[in-house]
């Protein structure tokens, strides 16, 4: 289930970046955010620890910025057009291809609330 979020939110971003030729796309980074943070609830809770939740919390975090900026006023082709971009880049790149694995290590809730902020 985890792994079909992800790529749906992979496809998200990438909507998010093809909507610069349209005036549509005002919601889009609020759906990523939303597809991302969904994903990484659905995933055990150390993955944290792991590159695969930490990209869906930095997904998250640049997503509520994206439609932070947009709700603001800026120029909603560039916010969702370098926006995109930089998503699609992070989950191609930081995201296991295999996808997350049962760690071999015992994490407390205090690391792993550690690594939450910092990932924010």
């Amino acid at each position: 289930m985890a792994e079909t979020l992800v790529t749906l939110t992979f496809l998200s971003a990438l909507a998010l970046a093809v909507s610069v030729f349209t005036k549509y796309g005002k919601w889009l980074a609020l759906t990523t955010s939303l597809l991302s943070i969904i994903a990484f609830v659905s995933l055990p809770s150390d993955s944290i620890q792991q590159t695969g939740g930490m990209v869906l919390v930095i997904s998250f975090t640049i997503g509520i910025h994206l439609q932070f900026n947009i709700y603001n006023g800026a120029n909603q082709n560039v916010v969702n057009g370098l926006g995109g971009v930089a998503i699609c880049l992070l989950l191609l790149n930081l995201y296991p291809v295999s996808g997350l694995v049962e760690s071999a290590f015992e994490y407390t809730s205090e690391s792993n609330f550690k690594q939450l902020i910092y990932s924010i």
